[in-house]
């Protein structure tokens, strides 16, 4: 199914709307990333959680290879 990005965000935002919007107090949680990054990604995680462990290097990756562009927020 090919959908434009119009068709796309239509559907965002009816599933999720602004109403899905959450502000999460980020004070001081160790960060990954540039400060000034578009976009932000707060990990909620534990350090004896096994699944947590398996996605530590997937989301440092993107950290790696998106510069500038993604940081890693991490929250325990």
């Amino acid at each position: 199914m090919d959908l434009s990005a119009e068709e796309i965000g239509d559907l965002y935002v009816s599933r999720y709307g602004a109403q899905g919007i959450r502000r999460i107090e980020l004070g001081s949680s160790p960060v990954k990333g540039g400060e000034m990054a578009p976009v932000t990604i707060v990990e909620f995680a534990d350090f004896e959680c096994p699944h947590c462990g398996l996605a530590a290097p997937v989301l440092d990756e993107l950290v790696r290879r998106y510069e500038g562009k993604v940081r890693l927020v991490f929250k325990h």
